[in-house]
């Protein structure tokens, strides 16, 4: 029997798919609602904490699909998202991080979660990606499950895919690398370090050949396994 299709879900039009909601932030909470608002998405529950979601009686469990936001300084939370998705079998998990951070993907794959993104994503990409999700799809940045694949198995600590050197890189890149690692776009990197996206684009470049990377996400997992640190934004 053939897989229904992205376009078959969005037309059963009476049938809403209903989510719990998982962050501590009242603004982005309302934020998420607003872009559900009017699609097959309904957030049926939400809570501040995985633990809270643990602690609801399963048998009433009313949803399909759980938004987890991973939390800050919980060493914890992989085991909690496993124990989440024992408990809660038939629920898909989706983990909304704040940038990338390959420990925490690691965990998040291992628990079995059926989707890891970061909350610099689209609305658009949200709910391309929700509906993957629920079509049966993992939805994961392929370049940093490619990465923890062997650690996954393994358990050992994989080698950097690149053999860049940082002292290759200016002071200049070398911030425009944190910023990669802090998920920053383009227009956003100008602005934080007061120069044009011509002048970022030109940089990239340089940086992506010095470090013998394709493209900026494979730069910002090189740099993460080199020990850079995101650059945080300016107020």
């Amino acid at each position: 029997m053939p897989e229904p299709s992205v376009t078959a879900l969005k037309s059963e039009s009476d049938q809403k798919i209903d989510i719990a909601l998982v962050d501590g932030t009242n603004l982005f909470r309302e934020g998420v609602l607003r872009i559900l608002s009017g699609t097959q998405f309904r957030v049926a529950r939400h809570v501040d904490t995985i633990d809270d979601l643990l602690q609801l009686n399963s048998d009433e469990c009313d949803y399909a699909l759980a938004i987890v936001s991973l939390p800050d300084g919980d060493e914890n939370f992989g085991e909690k998202l496993t124990e989440l998705h024992r408990v809660y079998p038939k629920v898909r998990l989706v983990a909304l991080a704040e940038a990338f951070d390959v420990e925490a993907l690691r965990h998040c794959f291992m628990a079995g979660v059926d989707g890891f993104l970061l909350k610099t994503i689209s609305s658009r990409a949200l709910l391309n990606s929700l509906e993957l999700v629920m079509l049966g799809e993992r939805v994961f940045p392929r370049q940093l499950v490619n990465l923890i694949l062997p650690r996954a198995v393994t358990g050992r600590t994989a080698a950097p895919l690149l053999s860049g050197d940082l002292r290759k890189l200016s002071d200049r890149e070398m911030e425009i690398v944190r910023c990669l690692v802090a998920g920053n776009s383009n227009k956003v990197i100008a602005a934080q370090l007061s120069i044009t996206e011509a002048t970022v684009k030109v940089h990239l470049k340089s940086i992506l050949r010095k470090i013998g990377a394709s493209n900026r996400t494979q730069a910002a997992i090189w740099a993460l396994h080199n020990g850079v640190q995101p650059l945080e934004s300016a107020a």
